[in-house]
């Protein structure tokens, strides 16, 4: 009955369940499941009690394919090309990580310039914006990935706000000792050398680690520490809510 091009649905559907299953485990919402599901060929229904049964299946240690649950008004079989369902049920095979990343660095240098340029300008560093850099970054990666949640765009989103800190505290600190002073502790030949040295050096990452311990205090973690677990939370796992139907 089936041809190379297609599969009947009976066959398709344990086809596509591990993948229904991986979804529900990574947390992918209800609704957007549902929606590939119904483009692969599926009722509502039907797609439904697919997702009711890999919540129980999900996690390690998944058990078979179950026999197929089909609602009684839903045809047999129908012929569905294989590939096109796949795909539209799981469309991370296609974005990847790449754009999330290019979405998250892009992010990350821009909030880090624009931090940095604030502190310039004002003569004053505002370490609330860290805590945006973790939801700006989130987002790049969440519109990039088109969507995509779980622990790949988390610990990309997470890196990247930590890069836009780190590159915001970096400027600062180039500014600073461009302008320090013997009344800052510093003798003669160390303030030339800050002074003497261009802005395009390669020397200033050195100086820049080495100085770093100094220019942290209690905020600074916090800040730290609220970008990371917004970068987190903003691309953590969904909850699915559908429940499964009484026999």
């Amino acid at each position: 009955m089936s041809d190379q091009g297609g599969m009947d649905k009976e066959a398709l559907r344990k086809k596509l369940y591990p993948l229904v299953v991986s979804q529900v485990h990574k947390g992918a919402s209800t609704e957007s499941i549902i929606g590939r599901l119904e483009k692969a060929g599926f009722s509502r229904q039907e797609a439904e009690e697919m997702i009711s049964l890999a919540m129980n299946d999900a996690g390690p240690g998944a058990p078979a394919v179950p026999a197929a649950q089909t609602s009684a008004a839903a045809p047999a079989a129908t012929e569905i090309p294989e590939q096109v369902a796949a795909q539209a049920l799981h469309p991370e095979i296609q974005t990847g990580i790449l754009m999330p990343v290019v979405g998250g660095l892009a992010s990350a240098i821009i909030g880090g310039g624009v931090w940095g340029a604030l502190a310039v300008l004002t003569d004053r560093e505002f370490g609330i914006i860290a805590w945006g850099m973790g939801a700006l970054c989130a987002i790049a990666v969440l519109f990039m990935g088109k969507g995509r949640k779980g622990l790949a765009v988390q610990a990309t989103a997470i890196a990247c706000s930590l890069l836009g800190i780190v590159l915001g505290k970096f400027i600062t600190f180039v500014w600073a000792a461009k302008h320090l002073t013997e009344a800052d502790g510093l003798t003669q030949e160390a303030l030339e050398v800050f002074q003497n040295l261009p802005y395009t050096s390669l020397k200033w990452p050195f100086y820049f680690i080495f100085g770093l311990p100094s220019m942290l205090n209690p905020y600074d973690l916090l800040w730290v520490g609220l970008a990371v677990y917004t970068a987190w939370k903003i691309l953590r796992h969904s909850e699915v809510t559908v429940t499964a139907k009484q026999a």
